[in-house]
């Protein structure tokens, strides 16, 4: 069961490998580089919100982002938007690990309810909101899959991103184990 790294991979990879199916672009157009970019955060926010029900590095992300939705909401004026990032965060509270929110249905139907409350008080292209729907729910079930494949099953990339093997002073001192120099800063 991969942490947070893990599952932010697997949303990367969830997302490329939808960008290569060639129907992809016919149902669900894209506006260009910003809406692309926008589909991608989505889907890493969405691989790491099934655990939004515990105590982690992927829960403190999506905390920044319900409070930026706060914000936003509060700006627009948008009390249902209000309500709905405020419910999401009390939910987050008080469910269990692994119960509902690890569930496929859960992470289909609750982001579309949302999904269509929200785009009623906050304006988007409707276009825009539905990639960024699809998006969300790819990572998700990209989570939920990673969750549920053994961990002598996958990739070494995967046990790599656990082990926090892209953070670069890490990568910095294996370099220098092999040349067995310092680098200068």
């Amino acid at each position: 069961m991969p942490n947070y790294r893990g599952h932010l991979l697997g949303g990367a990879i969830a997302y490329g490998l939808s960008l290569a199916v060639p129907l992809r672009f016919t149902y669900f157009p894209c506006a260009g580089v910003l809406s692309i970019a926008g589909e991608f955060l989505a889907c890493l926010i969405g691989s790491l919100a099934p655990d939004i029900d515990i105590h982690s590095k992927g829960r403190q992300i999506l905390n920044k982002i319900i409070f930026v939705g706060l914000v936003l909401s509060s700006f627009q004026k948008s009390t249902a938007a209000l309500l709905i990032f405020i419910g999401v965060f009390l939910f987050a509270q008080n469910v269990g690990h692994r119960q509902m929110t690890h569930h496929p249905a859960f992470i289909i139907i609750v982001p579309y309810c949302l999904g269509v409350v929200l785009n009623q008080h906050i304006t988007f292209l409707p276009e825009v909101s539905l990639n960024l729907y699809c998006s969300f729910v790819l990572g998700a079930l990209s989570h939920i899959l990673l969750d549920n494949i053994p961990k002598r099953y996958l990739p070494s990339i995967f046990a790599a991103a656990d082990e926090g093997a892209f953070n670069l002073s890490r990568i910095k001192r294996r370099v220098e184990a092999i040349l067995g120099k310092r680098w200068k800063k």
